[in-house]
């Protein structure tokens, strides 16, 4: 199957929601994405209300796609993070913020997992320039065929150009992905699944996993 690589656009945010909900089922990535048992047509609508805001309004964001250049299918998408030039302290807490009780967007549930995934990424990368692979996900009809690879390649091969690292948060079925790419793990986190109170959810914990890239090459 050949697969070509392209940006995603506008009107695939509805494609894109759909194989993101598909491919997390299990885990964090299920409860923060609403995927699994979780995926209803009102989650559906939100995440691609949520991605769509992304999409237009986010000056660091790409959003890149894997199609089926036979079929013309998108198998796989992924969203990357440039942040090309060093942050100040107050754009970094602002890209930070996790809503607090009271505030728009705070939801309650996904506090810890927000605490985990941003509190890692300031320690780690602090206000340097690095790409940030925020999502990537396989239509579980595609899994192996080679799609998540082309999306890693497109993502590294720009950082290897600007010359800086490029930073993941994995679940443990992609870690092994991430690794042939270059990735190394720098932090391994632990949740119970059980505050989560999602039954449909096979594990009682879920390990995530801090990853960071050197640009090729580089010690």
């Amino acid at each position: 199957m050949a697969i070509s690589i392209e940006l995603l656009e506008e009107t695939d945010f509805d494609k894109f929601a759909s194989i993101v909900q598909s491919a997390f089922v299990d885990g964090i990535g299920s409860v923060f994405l609403r995927g699994g048992a979780a995926a209803n047509p009102t989650t559906h609508a939100n995440l691609v209300k949520i991605q769509k805001n992304y999409f237009l309004n986010d000056s660091s964001a790409r959003y890149v796609k894997a199609v089926d250049s036979t079929t013309g299918d998108i198998i796989a998408v992924a969203k990357w993070n440039f942040y090309l030039r060093e942050q100040t302290n107050e754009e970094l807490e602002r890209s930070l913020h996790i809503p607090k009780p009271g505030e728009d967007g705070y939801i309650a549930f996904e506090a810890p997992i927000l605490q985990h995934l941003m509190g890692w990424r300031r320690e780690y990368m602090g206000t340097k320039p690095f790409i940030y692979l925020s999502l990537l996900a396989t239509d579980p009809k595609y899994h192996r065929r080679g799609a998540g690879g082309k999306l890693l390649e497109w993502g590294t091969k720009q950082a290897d150009e600007l010359n800086i690292e490029a930073y993941v948060e994995s679940t443990p079925e992609a870690k092994l992905l991430y690794e042939r790419w270059g990735f190394v793990v720098v932090k391994e986190v632990t949740f119970d699944m059980n505050q989560f109170e999602r039954s449909d959810l096979t594990d009682t914990v879920d390990i995530n996993r801090i990853l960071i890239r050197k640009p090729s090459g580089k010690p």
